[in-house]
C-alpha cells in the first residue's frame, strides 16, 4: 500500500514539472529597455551623416569663398626708350588689396600675366617711353640742325624736352662732336651753364 503512495507521489512531481517547463517555453522574451538605446543615433540616415562629414583639410576647404584674395601683387613694367624694368610690389596698405582675384585680372586686362601662384600673380606690360627715373635726367645734344635738351642720358632712343635757338653749325668742331655724343646735365643749374655756354659761340 505505501508502495503504491509512493509511486502516485513520483508521478505528481513529474506532472509538475512538465507543466512547469511546458508554461516557461511560452513566455514572450523581455523588451529591452529604451534607456539602453539612447546613446545610438534613431535617425536612418546615420550611415549618410557619415558620409556627410569633413574628414580631411580638402574637404573643409570647399566650404571656402570662391573669391580668393591675392597675398601679393606684383606689377613689372618695361621702358623701350631706356630698356629700364621697373618692379612694384603691392603696399600692404593699398586700396587694392580689397580687391578680389577676378577684379584685379579686369583692372590689369591689358597686362600680361607673367606669373600666375595662386596667391601671387605677377603682371607685366611694356611701355613706349622712358622710365620714372630717366624723366628726370637731362642732357644736351643736336636735333635737326640746331641745340635740344633731351630726357634722359646719351645713348637712350631721343625724347625732346626743348629745342634751343642755337644752330649746330655755328659751333666749334669740338663742340659739335661732343653734341654728337650728348652732353650728360648733372643738375638744373649744369643744364642752364652748358646752354649758356654754347650761346656764346652764336652771334645773331
Amino acid at each position: 500500500m505505501r508502495r503504491y503512495s509512493f509511486l502516485a507521489l513520483i508521478l505528481i512531481a513529474f506532472s509538475a514539472l512538465i507543466t512547469y517547463s511546458v508554461l516557461n517555453w511560452n513566455l514572450p522574451m523581455p523588451k529591452q529597455s529604451d534607456n539602453n538605446l539612447q546613446s545610438f543615433p534613431k535617425s536612418e540616415n546615420f550611415s549618410n551623416e557619415l558620409k556627410r562629414t569633413p574628414f580631411s583639410s580638402e574637404e573643409i576647404e570647399v566650404n571656402l569663398p570662391s573669391e580668393k584674395r591675392i597675398a601679393q601683387l606684383v606689377l613689372e613694367r618695361y621702358y623701350t626708350y631706356c630698356k629700364h624694368t621697373t618692379i612694384e610690389e603691392l603696399r600692404p596698405d593699398s586700396p587694392l588689396r580689397a580687391l578680389s582675384r577676378e577684379e584685379l585680372l579686369k583692372l590689369y586686362s591689358g597686362w600680361i600675366i607673367k606669373e600666375d601662384l595662386g596667391s601671387k600673380i605677377v603682371f607685366f606690360h611694356t611701355i613706349t617711353d622712358l622710365c620714372p627715373d630717366d624723366l628726370t635726367k637731362r642732357y644736351v645734344g643736336e636735333k635737326n640742325g640746331f641745340v635740344a635738351i633731351f630726357y634722359g642720358q646719351p645713348g637712350m632712343k631721343e625724347k625732346v624736352y626743348k629745342m634751343i635757338d642755337i644752330p649746330f653749325s655755328e659751333l666749334p668742331l669740338q663742340l659739335q662732336s661732343q653734341l654728337e655724343v650728348g652732353i650728360q646735365s648733372e643738375s638744373d643749374d649744369h643744364l642752364i651753364s652748358i646752354i649758356e655756354g654754347l650761346a656764346v659761340y652764336y652771334d645773331e
